[in-house]
């Protein structure tokens, strides 16, 4: 599956910090303007994008913001075809189905369960209804 790369809109930023762990997990904006970091869920639910490449501190960084893309997931409960993800707190992938939450992505494969697994998805914003 690594191969796949999907097709999309993806906008440069620049790392704050080493992200060379974070390739295919949700990223949001940093303090300094231009620059990203990995996500954390909770405390800013609304991820830019997906970052496409692991970039080092100053780095360019490659954020995926529409279209198809992989991104890795922490399936706790399995994760089904059409589910819809939002970030945890290390900016991977989790299952929501809370009304009114905002959802970031829609899941295009299955996954039973694992942590950092990577599947393909499809980047959509919205929240439950």
């Amino acid at each position: 599956m690594a191969n796949w790369s999907g097709q999309g809109v993806d906008i440069p930023f620049t790392a704050c910090g080493d992200l060379d762990s974070a390739q295919y997990r949700f990223v949001e904006a940093a303090s300094a303007a231009g620059r990203i970091e990995q996500a954390t869920g909770g405390s800013n639910p609304y991820p830019l994008g997906i970052l496409q490449n692991d970039p080092r501190s100053l780095d360019a960084a490659a954020v995926r913001v529409a279209g198809t893309s992989i991104l890795k997931v922490n399936a706790t409960t399995a994760v089904l075809y059409g589910d819809f993800l939002t970030s945890n707190s290390v900016g991977m992938g989790i299952k929501t189905t809370i009304a009114s939450e905002a959802y970031h992505a829609i899941a295009l494969e299955e996954v039973a369960s694992g942590s950092n697994i990577e599947i393909k998805v499809l980047l959509k914003h919205g929240p439950i209804i």
